[in-house]
């Protein structure tokens, strides 16, 4: 189908420029469920993002009976001020019209969608006597926009008022109380006021959700009272996300972990939800952010997608108490700016400061699935990298992005999967008397599929063209390979992380095998075929020329027991005149060692238990590589050999002619 947009007045396509938006289908139920105000949580039957007015030809969108929405955020260039335009396509008559999609087929009519300034208001509402919601300020003010007229006082026959408003806590006042100025309920809701200043107090709690009146609540009490409270203003209750954060919160402020919290413990519970998620107003600067984002799962497709999301900055402090009480990242971030899909976003408004650098997705695909990709910026292990973020500078960062597996849309990979032919080696090699080397390489080979989403991947991080380029490449690799080392861990308390590397060792001195940077190399990426990881650390050693053994061992400081996938092969080798002689794994009933016919080792990982996964590190390991002793070479007496010329002068050669001359009776 083809989808024509133009925004009303004050758009200007000469001077305004447009964001976020998107085209969308609904059916009959839901056009008539359906408003902007809610749109962000709205279940759509398809969508695609778009992000400018005028023509849009889309050939993805799904066959049936649709009506045909469409929603823009647009600007005037140098306004920081967004405006939404949102429209409906209205056919030939002033009410929505349906259209009928066909695969394979464009809908003969282009769908032209006018647009109109969308402007709402998230303060209260109030419920008329026919269900209808009305501004809450509209009430008592003289006019009556209510149909039943129950938003202004009505009387009887008598002249005695009938019609009242209800207070959070069961009184009733009458409505000409409501917007007088004067709070008449006792939580003051008469007046509009609904705890937006912030949450309630302890003695306000207490009021409303002691129903066993002992002067303390017990999380059932606070879960029930605030579910009441949901209902009374037509809310849904608790989500088990929700209740989960709320028991959280709970259990950290009951000091005496008695199950119950007195008044001094709820006002601990009140400042803790005051102080987790910081002010949502962001601190802003003049730093630099330049973030280019990776989403590491097959299941993300931009080109089928619609997304929203945003990357911002958090301080280590929010970032451990995050990972504490796991609930909405939003709410912790000292800055932030909104980012639709993977790829490069920078921004001049970051503030000062040491900060982790967060990001997420939160996408639609077009059967109407749901996903949330989602990370940090982290070192090689794992643990978050904190940034320096100086007025006037550029932070430069790539963020990879996981399958959240968000509401049960998610598949089971957070990452592309090595093939059966994932390999590590570990190679030792006599360079002099006096060096060698230890050289562990791993390769990694993805599947076909694999190999197209990076090639994606890096297309749309580069001009999104379709091909992948050296340079795009290049940019890639620069990004994606940096491993600095964790200096700057943090435990999810705050505090610095305590070292959990393995130690190896080469004839009892360590070494930092591991922790070097190694070379990266990655190919097929150009060629477009399935696409292969290298990556090679080459360890110098100092050898004994006397000595005729060597010996690597590893020594895990973390090894758990084993509850992760099996791992691909070990192969150890080493050059003549050196030979692999021993080679032990720990424990021996996980790790299964073969000595091959031409000298090598192999090692592969067992899920001796079968229980579907491997203790994929050992405990120990030791590695034993020989040569043959060296001995003196021998000394042996033997007769000279020599050779004997003879010299013979005087004679004439001319052309034809022959000669000879008998010595010793031998001719020559």
């Amino acid at each position: 189908m083809d989808v024509e947009l133009f925004p009303a007045a004050p758009y200007d396509a000469t001077t305004w420029s447009c964001d976020n938006g998107g085209i969308l289908l609904l059916d009959q139920s839901a056009i008539d469920n359906f408003s902007w105000e809610s749109a962000d949580d709205f279940e759509m039957s398809w969508g695609i993002e778009v992000i400018s007015a005028g023509m849009h030809n889309i050939s993805n969108a799904i066959a049936g009976d649709w009506y045909v929405l469409a929603g823009l955020e647009c600007r005037e260039t140098a306004d920081d001020d967004w405006t939404f335009f949102g429209g409906t396509y209205i056919g030939d008559t002033a009410e929505p019209m349906q259209i009928t999609l066909v695969d394979n087929q464009t809908f003969a009519d282009t769908i032209t969608i006018h647009m109109d300034v969308v402007e709402w208001d998230y303060g209260p509402t109030f419920i008329c006597g026919n269900g209808d919601e009305i501004p809450f300020d509209w009430v008592n003010d003289g006019y009556e926009d209510c149909s039943d007229g129950s938003d202004e006082q009505q009387y009887d026959a008598d002249g005695d008022r009938i019609n009242w408003f209800d207070c959070h806590d069961g009184s009733e006042v009458w409505i000409d109380q409501v917007n007088d100025g004067t709070e008449d309920c006792p939580d003051g809701e008469d007046e509009g006021n609904d705890y937006d200043d912030g949450p309630p107090s302890p003695e306000e709690l207490l009021y409303m959700f002691d129903a066993d009146g002992d002067g303390s609540l017990s999380l059932d009490e606070l879960v029930n009272g605030i579910n009441a409270k949901n209902n009374e203003s037509g809310e849904p209750p608790m989500s088990e996300e929700e209740e989960n954060h709320l028991e959280n919160g709970f259990n950290m402020a009951d000091a005496d972990a008695n199950g119950l919290l007195d008044i001094d413990e709820l006002q601990d519970l009140i400042d803790m939800w005051e102080d987790e998620g910081g002010d949502p107003d962001f601190t802003y600067g003049d730093a630099t952010l330049d973030a280019t984002t990776y989403v590491m799962s097959p299941d993300y497709d931009a080109t089928t997608m619609m997304c929203e999301g945003g990357v911002g900055l958090v301080t280590a402090a929010d970032f451990a108490m995050w990972t504490v009480l796991q609930d909405d990242p939003f709410d912790y971030l000292t800055w932030g700016t909104a980012h639709f899909t993977s790829g490069n976003v920078v921004d001049s408004s970051a503030p000062e400061g040491e900060y982790i650098v967060f990001a997420g997705l939160e996408c639609m695909d077009s059967s109407g699935v749901h996903w949330m990709f989602a990370g940090y910026d982290m070192s090689a292990d794992g643990t978050p990298t904190m940034h320096t973020f100086t007025n006037g500078s550029t932070t430069t960062v790539g963020i990879n992005l996981f399958n959240m597996d968000d509401n049960g849309g998610g598949g089971d990979e957070d990452y592309f999967d090595c093939e059966s032919d994932d390999s590590i080696t570990i190679t030792f090699v006599e360079v002099t008397d006096a060096t060698g080397t230890l050289t562990f390489t791993e390769v990694c080979t993805l599947s076909e599929s694999d190999s197209d989403h990076v090639r994606l991947m890096i297309d749309e991080a580069g001009d999104n063209d379709g091909n992948v380029s050296a340079t795009e490449l290049a940019a890639f690799m620069a990004t994606m390979l940096d491993s600095e080392p964790p200096e700057d861990c943090i435990e999810d308390d705050g505090t610095p992380c305590e070292e959990d590397e393995g130690v190896f060792e080469f004839d009892g001195v360590e070494i930092d095998a591991m922790n070097d940077a190694p070379t990266e190399t990655i190919s097929g990426v150009l060629e477009g075929g399935v696409i292969t990881m290298t990556s090679t650390d080459v360890i110098t050693l100092v050898l004994d020329p006397a000595v005729d053994t060597h010996t690597l061992t590893y020594q895990s400081t973390d090894a758990d027991g084993g509850d992760e996938e099996c791992s691909g092969s070990l192969s150890i080798d080493s050059a003549s005149p050196w030979s692999t002689t021993n080679v032990t794994f720990n424990p021996s009933d996980d790790w299964d060692v073969e000595h091959l016919a031409d000298g090598t080792w192999l090692v592969s990982n067992m899920d001796s238990d079968g229980d579907g996964v491997c203790n994929s590190e050992p405990t120990d390991v030791e590695i034993v590589w020989t040569r043959p002793a060296s001995e003196p070479e021998p000394v042996i007496d033997t007769t000279p050999v020599c050779d004997i010329y003879y010299h013979v002068g005087g004679a004439v050669l001319t052309a034809g002619s022959t000669w000879s001359v008998q010595l010793q009776g031998a001719v020559s």
